[in-house]
Order: structure tokens, then C-alpha cells, then sequence
């Protein structure tokens, strides 16, 4: 009976010992967990700018379109619609400006989010390493 609990004891003393003594594989483990949200923010601003990239796309295509139109209802001195075409074609380009700055606004926080992830992973492997000679060196 005594050398069943004497090895449950030690067995807990030495899982106790292990979480003590590797800090550094917590700071990875929690560097990893943060890089990989990272990671996540970065492709989902990535998929947002490519839908933002196909709306502008798709705007531009309508302004061309309102334009040729326009162009062919003032050839014909239909002098009303032509201005009623005018009209949707500045509404088109105030549209086309704003998805603009979307698109600027998600790239630059992509961009952000992979430096971020960078940052974190050479800060995280430093702070690893740091903690890990720190063990070494009390072990001196």
C-alpha cells in the first residue's frame, strides 16, 4: 500500500516539477495560439479585400456602362436622361471612391496582421530561448 501512494506522490511531485521547470514550452504554446489567430485575422482581411476587389471591378464595369449610355443619350438630345445617367454616374463614383478606401483599409490590416504574426513569432522564440538559459544558468 505504501509504494502505491509513495509512486502516486512522486508521480504528482514530478508532474508538478515538469510544469515548473519549462516555462519556455508555455511561452510557445501560447506564442503558437496567438500566431495562429494572426494568422486567421490576416486571411480573412485578405478574403474581404478580394470580395471588395470584384465589387470595384463590378462598379467600374457600371460606370463604363452609364457613361456609354449617357454619351448616346446626349447624341439623340435626350438632354433628361442624359442628366438622370449623369447623376448615377457620380453616385457610381462616390461608390467606386469608398470601396476604394476599403480596400486600402484591408490590405494595410493584413499587412499589419503578418507583421504582427512576426513580431510575435521572434519575440515569442526569444522569450523561449531567454527563459530556457535562465533555467540552465539557476541549474549552474
Amino acid at each position: 500500500m505504501w509504494q502505491r501512494t509513495k509512486r502516486l506522490i512522486n508521480s504528482h511531485l514530478d508532474n508538478l516539477i515538469e510544469r515548473v521547470s519549462s516555462p519556455d514550452r508555455d511561452v510557445r504554446a501560447i506564442t503558437r495560439g496567438e500566431i495562429a489567430r494572426l494568422n486567421e485575422l490576416e486571411v480573412q482581411t485578405r478574403a474581404s479585400a478580394k470580395l471588395l476587389e470584384k465589387e470595384l471591378a463590378e462598379v467600374q464595369l457600371k460606370m463604363v456602362g452609364v457613361t456609354e449610355r449617357e454619351r448616346m443619350l446626349r447624341e439623340r438630345g435626350e438632354i433628361a436622361a442624359a442628366e438622370n445617367a449623369g447623376r448615377e454616374l457620380v453616385a457610381l463614383g462616390a461608390q467606386r471612391d469608398l470601396i476604394r478606401q476599403q480596400l486600402g483599409e484591408a490590405n494595410n490590416s493584413a499587412e499589419r496582421a503578418r507583421a504582427l504574426r512576426e513580431e510575435h513569432r521572434r519575440a515569442g522564440e526569444e522569450l523561449a530561448n531567454e527563459t530556457h538559459l535562465t533555467a540552465m544558468r539557476e541549474n549552474l
